[in-house]
């Protein structure tokens, strides 16, 4: 009796055991999937898209590290507060009087809203 005590208890275990990665998995997707799941920070300015690429170029080089500017594209991947952040400035077809500052920021796994806002407001303070 004892032994099949000691052979329920041991299969239970270690059925809880294969149950451990899935529990990880949902931890960390709920975790990822938090108050910071909308990464992104986008501002529409009334300015030129060549003055709002000037101004975002200033503070990704003033804030970030490891800039990376693609000049055609106008976008520009960094690092910021511990965060890889892309900035990109989008021309309107119809006109050359808007431009949309469009920034994304992610730590780890988890989207950082609150950087890609941050630096989309400075952006769109410079201007």
């Amino acid at each position: 009796m004892k032994k099949s005590a000691f052979a329920l208890s041991a299969l239970l275990f270690l059925g809880s055991c294969v149950l451990i990665p899935f529990a990880a998995a949902a931890a960390v997707g709920i975790w990822s999937y938090d108050e910071y799941s909308d990464e992104g920070g986008n501002i529409v300015v009334e300015t030129t898209p060549a003055r709002t690429w000037d101004a975002a170029k200033s503070i990704a080089r003033a804030r970030g590290e490891e800039v990376e500017i693609a000049e055609a594209p106008m976008r520009i991947r960094c690092r910021i507060d511990d965060a890889d952040v892309l900035i990109r400035v989008v021309m309107f077809e119809r006109t050359q009087e808007l431009a949309e500052i469009k920034v994304s920021a992610r730590q780890l796994v988890r989207g950082r809203a609150d950087i890609a806002r941050n630096v989309a407001e400075a952006i769109a303070n410079q201007l």
